[in-house]
Protein backbone atom coordinates (compact mmCIF):
# COMPACT_ATOMS: atom_id res chain seq x y z
CA UNK A 1 0.00 0.00 0.00
CA UNK A 2 1.32 3.36 -1.06
CA UNK A 3 -0.34 6.32 0.66
CA UNK A 4 0.41 10.11 -1.08
CA UNK A 5 -0.46 13.46 0.28
CA UNK A 6 -1.29 16.62 -1.68
CA UNK A 7 -3.45 19.58 -0.41
CA UNK A 8 -6.54 21.77 -2.51
CA UNK A 9 -5.58 23.50 -5.16
CA UNK A 10 -2.24 21.07 -6.40
CA UNK A 11 -1.57 18.99 -9.12
CA UNK A 12 0.02 15.20 -8.72
CA UNK A 13 1.68 13.42 -11.28
CA UNK A 14 0.32 9.81 -12.90
CA UNK A 15 3.77 8.45 -12.08
CA UNK A 16 4.02 9.15 -8.99
CA UNK A 17 0.84 7.48 -8.45
CA UNK A 18 0.91 4.47 -10.62
CA UNK A 19 5.17 4.52 -11.95
CA UNK A 20 6.65 5.12 -15.04
CA UNK A 21 5.31 2.25 -17.06
CA UNK A 22 2.08 3.30 -18.92
CA UNK A 23 1.15 0.14 -19.59
CA UNK A 24 0.62 -1.12 -16.73
CA UNK A 25 -2.77 -2.26 -15.55
CA UNK A 26 -2.60 1.08 -12.87
CA UNK A 27 -2.48 3.60 -15.86
CA UNK A 28 -6.00 1.76 -16.84
CA UNK A 29 -7.09 2.16 -13.64
CA UNK A 30 -6.42 5.78 -13.64
CA UNK A 31 -8.84 6.11 -16.74
CA UNK A 32 -11.51 4.03 -15.31
CA UNK A 33 -11.47 6.24 -12.66
CA UNK A 34 -11.82 9.37 -15.05
CA UNK A 35 -14.45 7.86 -16.43
CA UNK A 36 -16.61 7.14 -13.24
CA UNK A 37 -15.92 10.59 -11.74
CA UNK A 38 -15.27 12.83 -14.73
CA UNK A 39 -18.96 14.32 -14.85
CA UNK A 40 -19.84 14.17 -11.13
CA UNK A 41 -16.22 15.72 -9.54
CA UNK A 42 -15.46 17.58 -13.08
CA UNK A 43 -15.75 20.48 -10.56
CA UNK A 44 -13.44 19.49 -8.97
CA UNK A 45 -10.99 17.25 -9.74
CA UNK A 46 -9.60 17.73 -13.49
CA UNK A 47 -7.64 14.98 -15.08
CA UNK A 48 -4.96 16.75 -17.17
CA UNK A 49 -2.22 14.95 -19.76
CA UNK A 50 0.52 14.29 -17.28
CA UNK A 51 -1.50 14.08 -13.76
CA UNK A 52 -4.61 15.25 -11.68
CA UNK A 53 -5.49 18.31 -10.58
CA UNK A 54 -7.34 19.11 -7.43
CA UNK A 55 -9.61 21.83 -6.72
CA UNK A 56 -12.01 22.24 -4.32
CA UNK A 57 -11.74 19.05 -2.98
CA UNK A 58 -11.07 17.33 0.17
CA UNK A 59 -10.87 13.35 0.85
CA UNK A 60 -9.36 10.21 -0.22
CA UNK A 61 -9.31 8.26 -3.92
CA UNK A 62 -7.35 4.85 -4.13
CA UNK A 63 -6.37 3.62 -7.48
CA UNK A 64 -5.41 0.14 -6.40
CA UNK A 65 -2.88 -0.47 -3.91
CA UNK A 66 -2.09 3.53 -3.79
CA UNK A 67 -3.99 6.16 -1.83
CA UNK A 68 -3.91 10.11 -2.95
CA UNK A 69 -4.89 11.84 0.29
CA UNK A 70 -5.99 15.26 -0.63
CA UNK A 71 -6.10 17.77 2.85
CA UNK A 72 -7.63 20.76 3.12
CA UNK A 73 -5.66 23.94 1.65
CA UNK A 74 -5.40 25.66 5.09
CA UNK A 75 -2.64 23.35 6.39
CA UNK A 76 -0.28 23.54 3.05
CA UNK A 77 1.38 26.53 4.33
CA UNK A 78 1.16 24.97 7.74
CA UNK A 79 3.79 22.05 6.79
CA UNK A 80 6.07 24.17 5.00
CA UNK A 81 6.33 26.28 8.11
CA UNK A 82 6.84 23.07 10.61
CA UNK A 83 7.88 20.54 8.31
CA UNK A 84 7.99 18.45 11.53
CA UNK A 85 4.83 18.94 12.61
CA UNK A 86 3.03 15.35 12.82
CA UNK A 87 0.17 14.96 10.19
CA UNK A 88 -1.79 12.57 12.80
CA UNK A 89 -2.68 16.10 13.99
CA UNK A 90 -3.86 17.23 11.03
CA UNK A 91 -5.94 14.32 10.67
CA UNK A 92 -7.23 14.92 14.59
CA UNK A 93 -7.81 18.81 13.52
CA UNK A 94 -9.80 18.27 10.51
CA UNK A 95 -12.12 15.36 12.30
CA UNK A 96 -12.54 17.82 15.25
CA UNK A 97 -14.29 19.97 12.64
CA UNK A 98 -16.27 17.49 11.74
CA UNK A 99 -17.14 16.35 14.42
CA UNK A 100 -18.11 19.77 15.93
CA UNK A 101 -19.97 20.39 12.49
CA UNK A 102 -22.04 17.21 12.44
CA UNK A 103 -23.05 17.55 16.23
CA UNK A 104 -21.15 14.28 17.55
CA UNK A 105 -19.68 13.66 20.70
CA UNK A 106 -16.21 12.42 20.28
CA UNK A 107 -13.97 15.39 20.78
CA UNK A 108 -10.68 13.68 20.28
CA UNK A 109 -9.40 10.37 18.87
CA UNK A 110 -6.68 8.67 21.36
CA UNK A 111 -4.01 6.86 19.21
CA UNK A 112 -2.95 5.31 22.19
CA UNK A 113 -5.73 3.02 21.40
CA UNK A 114 -3.70 2.22 17.88
CA UNK A 115 -0.23 1.39 19.18
CA UNK A 116 0.57 4.81 19.92
CA UNK A 117 1.65 6.44 17.06
CA UNK A 118 0.40 4.23 14.85
CA UNK A 119 0.55 5.51 10.83
CA UNK A 120 -3.08 6.37 9.66
CA UNK A 121 -4.48 8.67 6.73
CA UNK A 122 -7.18 10.83 6.64
CA UNK A 123 -9.50 7.88 5.91
CA UNK A 124 -8.77 5.71 9.02
CA UNK A 125 -9.45 8.79 11.41
CA UNK A 126 -12.80 9.63 9.29
CA UNK A 127 -13.85 5.82 9.67
CA UNK A 128 -12.57 5.64 13.41
CA UNK A 129 -15.07 8.93 14.23
CA UNK A 130 -18.16 7.23 12.46
CA UNK A 131 -17.53 3.82 14.40
CA UNK A 132 -16.97 5.05 18.23
CA UNK A 133 -19.90 7.07 17.65
CA UNK A 134 -22.20 4.84 16.25
CA UNK A 135 -20.97 1.78 18.38
CA UNK A 136 -21.12 4.57 21.87
CA UNK A 137 -25.17 4.83 20.72
CA UNK A 138 -25.14 1.38 20.02
CA UNK A 139 -24.66 0.77 23.59
CA UNK A 140 -27.44 3.04 25.09
CA UNK A 141 -29.55 1.56 23.05
CA UNK A 142 -30.24 0.05 19.51
CA UNK A 143 -32.20 2.45 17.62
CA UNK A 144 -35.77 1.43 16.89
CA UNK A 145 -39.13 2.29 14.90
CA UNK A 146 -42.66 1.17 13.70
CA UNK A 147 -41.95 -0.67 10.24
CA UNK A 148 -45.23 -1.49 8.09
CA UNK A 149 -45.14 -5.58 7.17
CA UNK A 150 -47.63 -7.88 5.58
CA UNK A 151 -47.79 -11.22 6.61
CA UNK A 152 -49.73 -14.44 6.16
CA UNK A 153 -51.09 -15.33 9.73
CA UNK A 154 -53.83 -17.28 11.47
CA UNK A 155 -54.86 -14.54 13.21
CA UNK A 156 -56.48 -10.76 12.76
CA UNK A 157 -53.24 -8.37 13.35
CA UNK A 158 -53.41 -4.88 12.06
CA UNK A 159 -55.77 -4.46 8.96
CA UNK A 160 -57.37 -6.84 6.73
CA UNK A 161 -56.39 -6.49 3.35
CA UNK A 162 -59.09 -8.09 1.15
CA UNK A 163 -57.86 -7.76 -2.26
CA UNK A 164 -54.71 -10.21 -1.26
CA UNK A 165 -56.95 -12.51 0.99
CA UNK A 166 -58.83 -13.46 -2.31
CA UNK A 167 -55.72 -13.95 -3.98
CA UNK A 168 -53.75 -16.05 -1.66
CA UNK A 169 -56.22 -17.61 1.02
CA UNK A 170 -59.34 -18.97 -1.30
CA UNK A 171 -58.81 -22.46 0.85
CA UNK A 172 -56.54 -21.73 3.06
CA UNK A 173 -57.27 -21.34 6.86
CA UNK A 174 -55.48 -18.14 7.17
CA UNK A 175 -55.77 -13.99 6.77
CA UNK A 176 -53.34 -11.42 5.32
CA UNK A 177 -52.75 -8.81 7.66
CA UNK A 178 -50.76 -5.67 7.06
CA UNK A 179 -49.63 -3.74 10.68
CA UNK A 180 -46.77 -1.78 12.06
CA UNK A 181 -44.28 -3.72 14.24
CA UNK A 182 -41.77 -1.89 16.93
CA UNK A 183 -38.98 -3.40 15.50
CA UNK A 184 -34.82 -2.30 15.09
CA UNK A 185 -34.98 -4.43 11.73
CA UNK A 186 -35.49 -0.90 10.27
CA UNK A 187 -34.09 0.95 6.91
CA UNK A 188 -31.89 3.16 9.69
CA UNK A 189 -30.16 0.61 10.95
CA UNK A 190 -29.96 -1.45 7.90
CA UNK A 191 -27.85 1.58 6.26
CA UNK A 192 -25.18 2.00 9.32
CA UNK A 193 -24.80 -1.72 8.95
CA UNK A 194 -24.11 -1.45 5.14
CA UNK A 195 -21.91 1.28 6.03
CA UNK A 196 -20.23 -0.61 9.13
CA UNK A 197 -19.27 -3.49 6.44
CA UNK A 198 -18.02 -0.92 3.82
CA UNK A 199 -15.56 0.88 6.52
CA UNK A 200 -14.53 -2.32 7.40
CA UNK A 201 -13.29 -3.76 4.34
CA UNK A 202 -11.59 -0.33 3.33
CA UNK A 203 -9.71 0.84 6.21
CA UNK A 204 -6.32 -0.09 7.17
CA UNK A 205 -6.88 0.26 11.19
CA UNK A 206 -7.29 -3.10 12.95
CA UNK A 207 -8.51 -1.35 15.56
CA UNK A 208 -11.31 -0.13 13.11
CA UNK A 209 -11.69 -3.31 11.86
CA UNK A 210 -12.39 -5.06 15.07
CA UNK A 211 -15.16 -2.23 16.42
CA UNK A 212 -16.70 -2.76 13.13
CA UNK A 213 -17.27 -6.32 13.68
CA UNK A 214 -18.65 -5.41 17.18
CA UNK A 215 -21.25 -2.98 15.76
CA UNK A 216 -21.95 -5.80 13.06
CA UNK A 217 -22.79 -8.74 15.90
CA UNK A 218 -24.49 -5.67 17.67
CA UNK A 219 -26.94 -5.57 14.79
CA UNK A 220 -27.10 -9.05 14.04
CA UNK A 221 -30.69 -9.24 13.77
CA UNK A 222 -30.86 -6.52 11.16
CA UNK A 223 -31.55 -7.30 7.57
CA UNK A 224 -28.55 -6.63 5.26
CA UNK A 225 -29.47 -4.71 2.12
CA UNK A 226 -27.69 -2.77 -0.45
CA UNK A 227 -27.94 0.65 -0.01
CA UNK A 228 -27.28 3.64 -2.54
CA UNK A 229 -27.45 7.56 -2.17
CA UNK A 230 -31.19 6.79 -3.00
CA UNK A 231 -32.14 4.90 -0.17
CA UNK A 232 -31.81 7.88 2.16
CA UNK A 233 -34.61 9.88 0.35
CA UNK A 234 -36.83 7.25 1.93
CA UNK A 235 -35.81 7.36 5.45
CA UNK A 236 -38.69 8.58 7.73
CA UNK A 237 -37.57 11.12 9.86
CA UNK A 238 -39.08 10.44 13.74
CA UNK A 239 -38.65 12.02 17.33
CA UNK A 240 -36.58 8.90 18.21
CA UNK A 241 -33.78 9.25 15.56
CA UNK A 242 -32.23 11.78 17.51
CA UNK A 243 -28.34 11.43 16.91
CA UNK A 244 -28.49 8.64 14.49
CA UNK A 245 -30.17 11.41 12.26
CA UNK A 246 -26.37 13.08 12.08
CA UNK A 247 -24.92 9.29 11.73
CA UNK A 248 -27.36 9.07 8.78
CA UNK A 249 -25.89 12.06 7.30
CA UNK A 250 -22.30 10.96 7.53
CA UNK A 251 -23.03 7.35 6.28
CA UNK A 252 -24.60 9.29 3.09
CA UNK A 253 -21.56 11.73 2.61
CA UNK A 254 -19.58 8.47 2.83
CA UNK A 255 -21.48 6.44 0.23
CA UNK A 256 -22.01 9.29 -2.49
CA UNK A 257 -17.77 8.69 -3.64
CA UNK A 258 -18.64 4.98 -3.50
CA UNK A 259 -18.18 2.37 -6.56
CA UNK A 260 -17.62 -0.55 -4.18
CA UNK A 261 -20.27 -3.73 -4.01
CA UNK A 262 -19.09 -5.11 -0.57
CA UNK A 263 -21.19 -8.09 -1.37
CA UNK A 264 -18.88 -9.26 -4.11
CA UNK A 265 -15.69 -11.55 -3.42
CA UNK A 266 -13.21 -8.90 -5.50
CA UNK A 267 -13.38 -5.30 -4.12
CA UNK A 268 -13.43 -3.19 -6.36
CA UNK A 269 -10.07 -1.49 -6.66
CA UNK A 270 -10.95 2.62 -7.20
CA UNK A 271 -13.05 4.95 -5.33
CA UNK A 272 -13.25 8.26 -3.67
CA UNK A 273 -13.90 9.34 -0.72
CA UNK A 274 -14.75 13.54 -0.88
CA UNK A 275 -16.32 15.94 1.90
CA UNK A 276 -17.72 19.32 0.99
CA UNK A 277 -15.39 21.53 3.05
CA UNK A 278 -17.75 24.76 2.64
CA UNK A 279 -20.88 23.08 4.16
CA UNK A 280 -18.39 21.50 7.11
CA UNK A 281 -16.93 25.02 7.19
CA UNK A 282 -20.66 26.47 7.63
CA UNK A 283 -21.52 24.38 10.11
CA UNK A 284 -18.28 24.20 11.86
CA UNK A 285 -18.30 28.63 12.29
CA UNK A 286 -22.27 28.14 13.45
CA UNK A 287 -22.00 25.22 16.11
CA UNK A 288 -18.61 27.02 17.82
CA UNK A 289 -20.73 30.68 17.83
CA UNK A 290 -23.71 28.62 19.15
CA UNK A 291 -21.64 27.17 22.04
CA UNK A 292 -19.95 30.23 22.78
CA UNK A 293 -22.50 32.57 22.51
CA UNK A 294 -23.23 33.89 26.09
CA UNK A 295 -19.63 34.36 26.29
CA UNK A 296 -18.98 36.50 22.88
CA UNK A 297 -22.41 38.01 22.64
CA UNK A 298 -25.00 38.06 25.79
CA UNK A 299 -27.66 35.56 26.57
CA UNK A 300 -30.33 38.03 24.66
CA UNK A 301 -28.71 37.20 21.66
CA UNK A 302 -29.98 33.93 19.24
CA UNK A 303 -28.06 32.49 16.68
CA UNK A 304 -30.12 31.19 13.46
CA UNK A 305 -28.73 29.12 10.12
CA UNK A 306 -29.71 29.14 6.94
CA UNK A 307 -31.73 32.62 7.51
CA UNK A 308 -34.20 33.05 5.20
CA UNK A 309 -36.40 36.02 5.31
CA UNK A 310 -35.79 38.88 3.08
CA UNK A 311 -35.79 38.64 -1.35
CA UNK A 312 -33.41 40.41 -3.46
CA UNK A 313 -36.38 41.97 -5.57
CA UNK A 314 -40.26 41.52 -6.61
CA UNK A 315 -41.85 40.65 -9.37
CA UNK A 316 -44.83 42.80 -10.95
CA UNK A 317 -47.37 40.94 -8.48
CA UNK A 318 -45.17 42.24 -5.53
CA UNK A 319 -43.83 38.18 -4.94
CA UNK A 320 -40.08 38.14 -3.68
CA UNK A 321 -37.81 36.69 -6.42
CA UNK A 322 -34.39 35.88 -5.16
CA UNK A 323 -34.34 34.68 -1.44
CA UNK A 324 -31.41 35.75 0.25
CA UNK A 325 -30.14 33.22 3.06
CA UNK A 326 -27.63 34.16 5.25
CA UNK A 327 -25.27 31.32 6.76
CA UNK A 328 -25.81 33.00 9.95
CA UNK A 329 -27.65 35.69 11.46
CA UNK A 330 -27.77 36.59 15.19
CA UNK A 331 -31.26 38.10 16.73
CA UNK A 332 -32.42 40.16 19.19
CA UNK A 333 -36.00 39.31 19.39
CA UNK A 334 -37.42 39.80 16.06
CA UNK A 335 -34.13 42.93 15.06
CA UNK A 336 -31.07 41.32 13.08
CA UNK A 337 -27.85 42.75 14.83
CA UNK A 338 -25.36 40.66 12.72
CA UNK A 339 -25.06 38.67 10.11
CA UNK A 340 -22.28 36.08 8.94
CA UNK A 341 -21.23 34.89 5.39
CA UNK A 342 -18.84 32.22 5.83
CA UNK A 343 -16.36 31.57 2.94
CA UNK A 344 -13.84 28.54 2.82
CA UNK A 345 -11.18 30.52 1.47
CA UNK A 346 -7.82 31.51 2.52
CA UNK A 347 -6.63 35.27 2.67
CA UNK A 348 -3.91 36.18 0.82
CA UNK A 349 -2.27 39.09 1.54
CA UNK A 350 -0.30 38.79 -1.63
CA UNK A 351 -3.25 39.53 -3.77
CA UNK A 352 -5.32 42.44 -4.56
CA UNK A 353 -8.32 42.92 -1.82
CA UNK A 354 -6.72 40.11 -0.11
CA UNK A 355 -7.83 37.34 -2.78
CA UNK A 356 -11.66 38.18 -1.92
CA UNK A 357 -13.68 38.23 -4.84
CA UNK A 358 -16.38 40.60 -6.35
CA UNK A 359 -19.29 38.32 -5.81
CA UNK A 360 -18.14 37.63 -2.14
CA UNK A 361 -18.90 41.50 -1.59
CA UNK A 362 -21.89 41.96 -3.84
CA UNK A 363 -23.62 38.91 -1.79
CA UNK A 364 -22.89 40.64 1.63
CA UNK A 365 -23.92 44.36 0.47
CA UNK A 366 -27.39 42.67 -0.55
CA UNK A 367 -27.59 41.32 2.90
CA UNK A 368 -26.74 44.91 4.45
CA UNK A 369 -29.53 46.17 2.46
CA UNK A 370 -31.84 44.22 2.35
CA UNK A 371 -31.81 43.31 5.98
CA UNK A 372 -32.30 46.87 7.35
CA UNK A 373 -28.87 46.80 8.68
CA UNK A 374 -27.66 49.27 11.28
CA UNK A 375 -24.77 48.89 12.73
CA UNK A 376 -21.44 49.23 12.09
CA UNK A 377 -21.06 50.16 7.89
CA UNK A 378 -17.89 47.28 7.70
CA UNK A 379 -19.18 44.44 6.14
CA UNK A 380 -17.31 40.91 7.03
CA UNK A 381 -17.18 37.72 5.61
CA UNK A 382 -15.93 34.76 8.02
Amino acid sequence: MKILTTYEYSEISYEAIVGSNRDSEAFYEIKELETLFSEKYSETIEFKLNGVAFKNFVGVIKVGDTYIEVLPKIYNSLIDDNPSLNKNEIYKNLNYMINKSSRLSIKNIDLSNYGGNEEGQFLDFFINMFLQELYTNLFKGIYKTYVTQQENLRYIKGRLLVAENIKRNFLHNRVYCEFDEFTEDNLVNQILKYTTRLMSKLTNWRQNQLLADNIIQSLNDVSDIHVSVDTFAIVREDRLLGIYSKLLGIAKMFLEGQTIDINSENLVSNFIFNIDMNLVYQEYIFEILNEYRAVIFNENITIRPQYSKEHLIFDSNNKGVFLLKPDIALLEGDSVRLLIDTKYKKLNVGKHRYGVSDKDLYQMFGYFHKYNMVLDSKVDTV
